[in-house]
């Protein structure tokens, strides 16, 4: 048991975008505060600097492939590649707001329920995985149990 007041010993946190960025900086801070991670990028081979970073740390990582923006653009309709280019030309809070405005939370809520499923494979049995989606201005959005 940590001594810090945001304890997440035992606990496994889903980390999207972590080849870069904000994903780093949010995994190493979950790291630190205990928790073991699954870190997440459209490319595999880009997540493996930090999943021996974050295991240097002492916490297990690991890294599984995943296109967040793509599953979504799917469950829309949509041409991933074209939701790629908007969400590269604005903020991933934009790229949020364009999905819950489009496809409501439901997109929200399906993709992480994917992400939870595939975390409770990897954590094994008897794992209980909660994964809480916030929007930037820290309201809750999805809590998927």
């Amino acid at each position: 048991m940590s001594n810090n007041v945001f304890d997440l010993s035992g606990k496994v946190a889903i980390v999207t975008g972590a080849s870069r960025g904000l994903g780093q900086y949010l995994g190493r801070a979950l790291a630190h505060a205990g928790a073991d991670l699954v870190i997440t990028a459209r490319k595999l081979e880009s997540l493996e600097p930090f999943r021996k970073e974050i295991e240097g740390l002492g916490r297990r990582a690991v890294p599984l492939e995943l296109d967040v923006l793509a599953a979504a653009a799917q469950s829309l309709g949509h041409d991933a590649d074209h939701c790629r280019e908007l969400a590269s030309a604005n903020t991933a809070r934009h790229a949020l707001e364009i999905i819950a405005r489009k496809g409501s939370h439901a997109i929200l809520e399906s993709i992480a329920r994917m992400a939870a499923a595939q975390s409770a494979r990897l954590a094994g049995d008897g794992a209980q995985i909660r994964l809480l989606l916030f929007n930037y201005d820290g309201r809750l959005l999805v809590d998927v149990k």
